[in-house]
């Protein structure tokens, strides 16, 4: 029979006021750290970043409020905000409902954005210098635009039929140019007689003596007074 270990070999566990001034130190520095016996544990700490975040579903505004915000958003999502917004406005049935939420979608959801910075300039196409008014200004302009507005300055003038319209554009993109040369040139110049040939003009003004020196020439330099010009030949008596 196997004679038992003697009692001095067994170890002997440390009383804590045994304990070394650095294991206590240890402790203090790390508090996530806690022990069990002879054994260390670190305790694990809840991760926040990965728990998703509880919406208040009593809050109507509260997935806009959300990280998500308003890209979250579903059109259906937007609509029932809207009616919270409203005070809680209901509908009488789900037909209701539905057609109320079409119309709301086409008129206010499938518009572009009206965000300045986002959306060009819409252009008043009741006037015929809109695009001369807008930011481009002359520079923008073709000779078609160009030719649109010399006929509403005369007060809308037409032509007979498609060929003499075409004869009177070439005739006025002949006509266009971008200053008078010389005092003389815009002296006699006729605006009004812009989509006539120089023989044309010439010939209506063959008894002055000196026909050639007039013309019918569109400056682009001087467009920018034609709406005045429009409002002032528009006047009766002018």
């Amino acid at each position: 029979m196997a004679a038992p270990p003697p009692c001095n070999s067994l170890p002997l566990r440390r009383r804590r006021d045994h304990d070394s001034v650095e294991d206590q130190n240890e402790d203090q520095k790390d508090p996530q750290r806690s022990k069990v016996g002879d054994q260390d544990f670190v305790r694990e700490e809840l991760n926040t970043d990965s728990v998703p975040k509880v919406e208040d579903q009593s809050d109507p505004f509260a997935k806009l409020k959300s990280s998500g915000g308003v890209a979250s958003l579903t059109d259906r999502e937007i609509f029932d905000m809207w009616l919270a917004m409203r005070g809680g406005k209901t509908c009488s049935s789900q037909e209701v409902a539905d057609k109320m939420f079409s119309n709301f979608k086409e008129s206010i959801l499938d518009k572009p954005s009206t965000h300045a910075d986002s959306v060009p300039k819409v252009e008043d196409q009741s006037d015929p210098f809109a695009k001369l008014k807008s930011s481009g200004g002359v520079a923008s302009l073709t000779d078609r635009e160009i030719f649109d507005m010399w006929l509403a300055m005369m007060g809308g003038k037409t032509y007979p039929d498609k060929q003499e319209e075409d004869k009177a554009y070439i005739n006025f993109q002949q006509n266009i140019r971008e200053e008078p040369a010389d005092q003389d040139e815009y002296t006699y110049n006729r605006l009004s007689l812009a989509d006539q040939s120089k023989e044309e003009i010439a010939k209506k003004f063959r008894k002055t003596g000196k026909p050639d020196r007039y013309n019918g020439y569109a400056f682009k330099s001087n467009i920018e007074k034609w709406p005045s010009y429009a409002k002032i030949w528009a006047t009766p008596n002018n």
